[in-house]
């Protein structure tokens, strides 16, 4: 007691380590962390300015060495960040927390594109298979085209409906009868690209390019978001120590804090012996008298009693004479002979 937190850091690792030899202190300062010797050492540092404890070296140069002490506390803060390149710890988990958050959130998105993208292309690959890719045109033929632009909403629909839908059967009946009025009409017939297949072949390239570019960003998302979770797992490692010298730090600057209002009130510590200040006169404790033979009185009287109660009521309950001779008095009769009643 009454030694700087330093000094105390010191001596218990030492007798940790058995550096210092002392048969009780090396026994408990064995079972002691680093956390829990900085804690130790913080406490009495502190308790030396509550209880007035004079440091051993005098107390001339008390702020100097607090001042000290803090400074030394903050620079190892500041050290630690730098070497794990970090500017503020809890800004730095936050926004780690938001990225995570963010990419977690846009992977979702992706995936669900993705899969959306797939199955429309499956789609396409399917109907273009069952699709030529020329058709016989009527010249002339204003059904035609009126056949094509049928073909095309039914194809896009198909990407919404399912084919046994009303909507698709309907289109179906139509594309049916122009189809039946084209076969009945005469007239020149030439080959020509199919437009439909044609539009159904650049879906399938878009399609192609979109589910290619939403699988380059599923993989660039998931990368990015096993990059932040390491970051995080990084951040909870270098916590512990992070925290004990924070402590430190704290308990420096409330020591500091606590000398310099001490010095600004100019009090001196009145009372203080050593390391306990006198908070009220000791009062020698009063003798009591000791309760066996009162208590011994108690129990006999309630014994005497008890046996009282109880003669008596076996004394009125009980059925015939107690002796001849009360059987004589009462009956007025002399008694021959008396049985005893088993």
């Amino acid at each position: 007691a009454g030694q700087n937190e330093g000094y105390l850091v010191k001596a218990l690792k030492e007798y940790k380590s058995g550096k210092r030899e002392h048969e009780m202190m090396n026994m408990m300062a064995k079972n002691l962390s680093d956390q829990d010797i900085a804690l130790v050492a913080a406490y009495f540092d502190y308790r030396a300015e509550i209880l007035g404890e004079a440091p051993a070296g005098g107390g001339a140069d008390m702020r100097a060495e607090l001042e000290a002490e803090y400074a030394k506390a903050r620079d190892a803060v500041r050290a630690y960040l730098l070497d794990n390149s970090l500017t503020d710890f809890a800004a730095d988990r936050d926004t780690l927390r938001q990225l995570y958050q963010s990419a977690s959130s846009e992977l979702l998105q992706t995936r669900a594109r993705l899969k959306q993208s797939e199955a429309q292309l499956a789609n396409y690959r399917e109907q273009i298979e069952s699709i030529d890719p020329e058709r016989e045109r009527l010249v002339d033929a204003p059904a035609q085209d009126a056949l094509l632009a049928l073909q095309l909403e039914r194809q896009e629909k198909l990407t919404r409906y399912r084919a046994d839908s009303r909507v698709i059967e309907e289109l179906d009946d139509r594309i049916g009868q122009i189809e039946t009025d084209l076969g009945t009409k005469a007239g020149s017939v030439r080959r020509e690209p199919n437009p439909l297949y044609e539009q159904i072949e650049a879906s399938i390239a878009t399609l192609t390019s979109q589910v290619q570019a939403l699988r380059s960003q599923e993989e660039e998302l998931g990368a990015q978001i096993a990059a932040i979770d390491e970051s995080q797992r990084r951040l909870v490692a270098l916590e512990p120590e992070l925290e004990t010298l924070e402590r430190r730090k704290e308990a420096a600057e409330l020591a500091l804090t606590a000398h310099s209002e001490r010095e600004a009130r100019g009090e001196s510590e009145p009372g203080a012996t050593g390391s306990i200040r006198l908070l009220e006169p000791a009062t020698p404790p009063v003798r009591g008298e000791s309760l066996k033979l009162p208590a011994a009185i108690f129990a006999s009287a309630l014994a005497l009693l008890a046996a009282l109660a109880a003669g008596m009521t076996k004394a009125f309950t009980r059925r015939g004479f107690a002796t001849p001779g009360s059987a004589e008095r009462t009956l007025g009769l002399p008694v021959l002979a008396s049985v005893q009643k088993y």
